[in-house]
C-alpha cells in the first residue's frame, strides 16, 4: 500500500491573501519506506476546526478627504468699502450677518436662487420675490399670516420688509437693495476670510468662503472601479488617529471627471458620516474609506490553514469523524479574514484538521 508522507510545514503566501501554513502532501513510492508512528500514548490530539457556511467579505481601502458639505464662495453684490466680516468657523444663520459693506449689514437668507436684482413694489412678479417672502414668514415677522408667500411683491411684502430693516437698524425703505443679502441654501459655517476690513471691493469680488455645518467625506475612485460603490451602503472610514466609524454612501458623481495626478478618469464619491461628532470638527484631513471589493455569500469555508496542498497539484482537507481520518480533495476559491472558500465533498459542520 502507498504510503501517505507529510513532509513539511512551510509558511507560504496564497495569491496575495496573506500568509498560511499549509502542510505540503506527497505520495510515496511502494518502496518508500515506512513513516515512523508514535505510539499510541506519545500522541496529541491534533487542532481541529469546524467546515463554517458564512459571507466572505474582502475589502480595499482608498484615500478620501474629510470636509464640510457643499464648499461655495460668497462674494460682494455691490461695490463698497468692507467694514465687517463674520469669524473663521463661526455658523451664520437666517437673517445673520455674513459680512458688512459701507456698515451695512449683508444678511444671509435661505433659497436655492442668487440675490440678482433689487426688490420693491416696482419689480416683476419672480420666483426670488417668493424666496424673500418665505424668509420674512421664517423669521417672524408676519405673526398675523397677513402676507400671501407667492411671485407678487405687494404692499404687504414691502411692510414686512420695513419691520425686518427696523431690526437691522438700518433705513426702512420697503425694498431690498442688490448685495443686502445672500441667500444660501441653509446656514453656513465661515471657512475662510479671502478680503481684509478696510478694502474696497468691486461687485462680484470674494469676500468667504463658506460650507454648510455638515461633514462629509470625498473620495475620487477610479470611474472603472465605481461598481465598488452603491448609495446606501455602509462603509468604514478610518479618521486620524487610527479612529473607524462608520458611515453611508450619501452620493455618486454622475459622470468621469480628470484631476491632476491621476492617469485615469475618476467619479467622486460621496460618504456622510454616521456619527458626526466622531470627526471632532476636523476639516480637510486626509482619512482611508474601506469599500468591499469582493464578496462570496453563503458559501463554505474553513481556515487557511487547514488546506493540504497535493503534491500531484491540487488541495485538499483532512477530515476526521468517528470512522478515522480521509482526506477530501477540494476546489478552492476566495479568501477572507484568515478563511478560504472550499467546495468538494465536505459537508457544513465537518471537522478538519489544523496543522
Amino acid at each position: 500500500m502507498r504510503a501517505l508522507l507529510r513532509l513539511a510545514v512551510v509558511v507560504v503566501v496564497v495569491a496575495g491573501f496573506g500568509v498560511a501554513g499549509l502542510v505540503i502532501v506527497d505520495r510515496a513510492s511502494d518502496d518508500a519506506p515506512e513513516a515512523s508512528v508514535p505510539a499510541a500514548g506519545e500522541r496529541s490530539a491534533p487542532n481541529t476546526a469546524s467546515v463554517v457556511r458564512t459571507d466572505l467579505i474582502e475589502t480595499e481601502q482608498f484615500p478620501g478627504t474629510l470636509r464640510y458639505r457643499d464648499p461655495r464662495t460668497v462674494t460682494a453684490g455691490a461695490p463698497g468699502v468692507v467694514t465687517a466680516l463674520a469669524e473663521e468657523g463661526e455658523t451664520v444663520g437666517r437673517g445673520e450677518p455674513l459680512a458688512e459693506i459701507d456698515g451695512e449689514p449683508v444678511t444671509l437668507l435661505y433659497g436655492a436662487r442668487p440675490a440678482w436684482r433689487r426688490l420693491s413694489t416696482a419689480s416683476a412678479d419672480g420666483p426670488d420675490v417668493a424666496q424673500l417672502e418665505e424668509n420674512l414668514v421664517a423669521l417672524g415677522l408676519d405673526p398675523d399670516g397677513e402676507l400671501t408667500v407667492d411671485d407678487d411683491y405687494t404692499s404687504v411684502t414691502a411692510r414686512l420688509v420695513r419691520d425686518w430693516q427696523d431690526d437691522l437698524g438700518v433705513d426702512d425703505t420697503g425694498a431690498v437693495e442688490l448685495g443686502r443679502v445672500v441667500f444660501l441654501p441653509g446656514s453656513a459655517r465661515v471657512g475662510a476670510q479671502l478680503v481684509e476690513l478696510g478694502a474696497t471691493v468691486a461687485r462680484g469680488a470674494p469676500l468667504l468662503t463658506v460650507t454648510g455645518p455638515e461633514q462629509e467625506v470625498v473620495l475620487d475612485l477610479d470611474a472603472d472601479r465605481q461598481d465598488l460603490a452603491t448609495v446606501g451602503e455602509t462603509v468604514s472610514v478610518e479618521l486620524p488617529g487610527n479612529v473607524a466609524v462608520d458611515g453611508t454612501i450619501t452620493a455618486i458623481g454622475a459622470s468621469a471627471r480628470t484631476v491632476p495626478g491621476r492617469d485615469e478618469p475618476v467619479v467622486e464619491v460621496v460618504v456622510t458620516l454616521d456619527d458626526p461628532a466622531a470627526a471632532g470638527g476636523l476639516s480637510d484631513a486626509p482619512v482611508d474609506v474601506e469599500l468591499v471589493a469582493e464578496r462570496a455569500a453563503g458559501v463554505l469555508a474553513v481556515p487557511v490553514e487547514a488546506l493540504l496542498a497535493l503534491a500531484e497539484g491540487g488541495y485538499a482537507l483532512e477530515v476526521t469523524g468517528g470512522d478515522g481520518a480521509r482526506l477530501v480533495a477540494v476546489e478552492i476559491g476566495m479568501f477572507a479574514d484568515g478563511l478560504v472558500e472550499v467546495t468538494g465533498d465536505v459537508p457544513e459542520g465537518a471537522t478538519v484538521v489544523v496543522p
